[in-house]
C-alpha cells in the first residue's frame, strides 16, 4: 500500500497560472515558469488530412514566461508577473494546448523552449517552434 497523500511541507509558490509547463530559478532565486497559454480564439481552416481527420485548432499569442514574485515559502503565494509575453499557443479540439514548454538561465539571460507543435508553422509562420532568448525589452 502506499502512504497517503499529504499537504504538510508544501507551500503553493504562485497562483492563476495558465497551463504551467516548466520552471527554473534565476541566479538571485527568483522562480521562473513556461505558461503554454490558452491557445487563442483564431480557429484554423482544414487545410490538411489531419485537420480533416482531428478537427481544427485555436491558435493566439496567449502564452508567456512569469516570474513568481514575493513567494517566501513561508505560507505567503507569490504573484505571476510577465516577463515574456504575447507567446504562439495553439489548442486542438481534444484540449491539449501548447506553447512554451520550458525556462532556463545561462550566463543569466533567460531562454524559452517554444512549442506549439506541428500546427504552429500554419499560425505563426514567422515564429518557429525553437529555442529563444528573452529580451530585457520582454520580446523573445
Amino acid at each position: 500500500a502506499s502512504p497517503a497523500a499529504s499537504s504538510a511541507g508544501i507551500s503553493l509558490a504562485g497562483a492563476g497560472l495558465i497551463n504551467p509547463r516548466g520552471m527554473t530559478w534565476s541566479a538571485d532565486g527568483t522562480m521562473y515558469v513556461a505558461l503554454a497559454g490558452s491557445g487563442g480564439t483564431t480557429m484554423s481552416q482544414a487545410t490538411s488530412p489531419h485537420d480533416e481527420q482531428y478537427g481544427p485548432f485555436f491558435a493566439g499569442t496567449t502564452a508567456s514566461v512569469v516570474r513568481i514574485d514575493g513567494f517566501t515559502g513561508d505560507g505567503t503565494t507569490g504573484c505571476p508577473v510577465s516577463v515574456a509575453g504575447g507567446l504562439p499557443s495553439t489548442r486542438g479540439m481534444g484540449g491539449h494546448t501548447q506553447g512554451p514548454a520550458a525556462v532556463a538561465f545561462l550566463d543569466d539571460r533567460l531562454y524559452v523552449l517554444q512549442d506549439s507543435g506541428a500546427r504552429a508553422a500554419t499560425a505563426f509562420p514567422g515564429v518557429p517552434n525553437g529555442l529563444y532568448r528573452g529580451n530585457a525589452d520582454g520580446t523573445v
